[in-house]
């Protein structure tokens, strides 16, 4: 348990903005990792897809605790099912790195929104956001006034779980920082050194060979 409690405390250093339950983790699988999962949604029967306005997703579920959701219907009720292997790999890894689930990830959603599908409101099924890709960044082209961001954290918080981005992508991803002139980061500028000067000196030169070594730590 204080292994979990830890990966806990280790997981909220990626929190985006004020909300609690939005996560932003870099690097968290790789390419390879990445196009396997794409390809393997994709590869899916045209049955497990489920078509909605401006959307469509998968429902993939293990454990069914109540009928919305989902699993296989029998005249005894719902007959719960094992999640496919490709995803219990993946939602065991999150399980266990994030430390913020206490059993094991029974219920996945995947979700397709094609260019110009956006975000709709459960409720009334309003389009709240529609969004496009440029330069690797994703923007919001259409909002509606009530959806606009607004970040309360320090910037400097904001570009550390961010991974941190420069300046100019940052307030891109995060407008509310357009007037941000200057971000004073440490680990940015000593990531950008090649290597320091050595100084002169006369007194230090060396008398026969390896007797003055200089190394970098």
């Amino acid at each position: 348990m204080p292994e979990k409690i830890e990966m806990a405390k280790t997981v909220n250093e990626f929190r985006v903005g004020s909300v609690p339950t939005v996560f932003y983790i870099p690097d968290f699988i790789t390419d390879s990792q990445h196009d396997q999962l794409l390809n393997t949604i994709y590869d899916a029967p045209i049955s497990k897809w489920k078509s909605l306005k401006n959307r469509r997703l998968q429902n993939w579920v293990a454990l069914c605790c109540y009928p919305m959701a989902g699993g296989v219907v029998h005249e005894k009720g719902l007959i719960a099912q094992d999640l496919p292997p490709w995803l219990t790999r993946i939602t065991r890894r999150i399980n266990e790195k994030s430390g913020l689930f206490p059993s094991s990830i029974n219920h996945v959603l995947i979700n397709e929104y094609l260019p110009n599908q956006g975000i709709m409101d459960r409720k009334t099924g309003q389009t709240i956001g529609i969004g496009h890709e440029s330069q690797g960044l994703y923007h919001l082209t259409y909002s509606n006034s009530f959806t606009a961001c607004s970040a309360t954290d320090p910037p400097d918080l904001i570009h550390k779980r961010l991974s941190h981005p420069s300046l100019s992508k940052l307030q891109k991803m995060v407008p509310s920082l357009s007037s941000l002139f200057t971000l004073d980061c440490e680990s940015c500028q000593l990531g950008k050194y090649t290597r320091a000067t050595f100084s002169r000196s006369i007194e230090s030169r060396s008398e026969s060979i390896f007797s003055l070594v200089h190394f970098d730590i």
